[in-house]
């Protein structure tokens, strides 16, 4: 499911407004910061374990405390890259992951928690897939997503799904509390 050209704030401002599909008027969640960060990327250097040059397993995520309203978490990983037109970007999921319970602080290399569930990539398939063409440098947004009761987001859920509905319902981005970091891979 890849978008083709997007405006990188475009890119940025739905990335804030996470979403799931059905919908109707999701519960509020106050706009929060989410500490969030993978102990293995160091600056927006991921090592070539965590690609398809080495294991192309997630790597190991930890985030801190999340709004008392949160009912489950997701995590997206989205491909940056500029377009043909200038200024604009393609943007295509490499990763997505839901249902992760908001008791948890972290998740381990390669793992997918109890009762959570993955999404699709823009080749449709259910897995981590962090791949660039060969010898070229590619941008990713990693992101955490507080998802408050009243969103659902399916199994196999799409990343456009999954950013629209919680900007969808009475509120605009009725719910943005997150977290993210870039990273940045030149595959071998």
């Amino acid at each position: 499911m890849q978008r083709s050209a997007k405006t990188i704030s475009g890119v940025l401002l739905s990335a804030l407004a996470l979403a799931g599909c059905g919908s109707s008027s999701p519960a509020a969640i106050p706009h929060t910061d989410i500490s969030f960060k993978s102990p293995v990327i160091e600056g927006t250097k991921i090592p070539a374990l965590y690609t398809c040059d080495g294991k192309d397993i997630s790597p190991p995520f930890e985030w801190g405390p999340v709004p008392p309203q949160t009912k489950e978490l997701a995590i997206l990983v989205l491909s940056i890259a500029p377009s043909l037109t200038p200024g604009r970007y393609e943007v295509a999921p490499v990763w997505g992951i839901a249902g992760i319970n908001p008791a948890l602080h972290k998740i381990a290399a390669g793992q997918v928690p109890q009762g959570a569930h993955l999404g699709l990539t823009a080749t449709g398939r259910e897995h981590y897939e962090l791949c660039p063409p060969k010898k070229l440098t590619a941008n990713y947004q990693f992101s955490l997503y507080a998802v408050p009761s009243g969103v659902t987001v399916p199994p196999n859920f799409g990343d456009e799904q999954l950013l629209s509905g919680l900007a969808s319902g009475n509120t605009p981005l009725a719910s943005h509390a997150s977290g993210g970091f870039p990273v940045i891979y030149k595959r071998k």
